[in-house]
């Protein structure tokens, strides 16, 4: 997704489609006729696609005879859970007192996951092969989501840090730390910051 240019783009050394929506409902739909239209010219060998959002779903739909990898990243349920703090006692009863004076019955707790229902499950139990980037995150997807084993296998993100880097020396005190991500518990912060008086 993103603004429209020349396309197909080329700039990046293969081919890229880029659409003009805002949400991936919308990606979902208006990427089959792009997809259909390539497979025309030229027919898809395999079809790649993140669980998240299951963006890869009517594709697939359409074009079943076109084997399935899902690439596993953090499935929706995952995230929810990871990044999701249990609500005190208090803040409870704050905020179903504040629901009951707008005169709504609300409850800070989550509806119960059904993983039978989870669109993403469902499209990454249609995959023939399962890429998971690491073998924790594939063990605990596939056995949460009732997965075939034999389908889930990890294919690490590969990292070579360029020689100048790993020469680069060591300062003697530094008061300048980094974090490369989003600010969101799963990538990690809290940790980070409790790992700060250690460093």
């Amino acid at each position: 997704a993103g603004k429209r240019g020349e396309e197909p783009a080329s700039e990046y050394g293969v081919i890229v489609h880029r659409l003009d929506v805002t949400t991936r409902k919308e990606f979902k739909k208006a990427v089959i006729p792009i997809f259909a239209e390539r497979n025309r010219q030229r027919p898809f060998n395999v079809l790649e696609s993140p669980e998240y959002g299951a963006e890869g779903a009517g594709i697939k739909a359409a074009f079943p005879h076109i084997p399935l990898v899902v690439k596993l990243h953090t499935p929706t349920y995952l995230t929810a859970r990871v990044s999701c703090n249990k609500a005190t006692l208090l803040q409870k009863i704050r905020f179903l007192l504040g629901a009951l004076r707008r005169g709504r019955w609300k409850s800070l707790q989550p509806g119960k996951y059904n993983f039978q229902q989870d669109d993403e499950r469902k499209f990454t139990a249609s995959a023939e092969e399962v890429a998971a980037p690491s073998q924790a995150i594939g063990k605990i997807v596939g056995n949460e989501w009732k997965l075939d084993g034999n389908k889930i296998h990890s294919f690490p993100y590969p990292y070579q840090p360029d020689a100048k880097l790993l020469n680069l020396p060591l300062p003697k005190s530094s008061k300048t730390l980094g974090f490369l991500g989003r600010l969101e518990l799963r990538k990690g912060i809290l940790e980070f910051a409790e790992a700060i008086p250690n460093i």
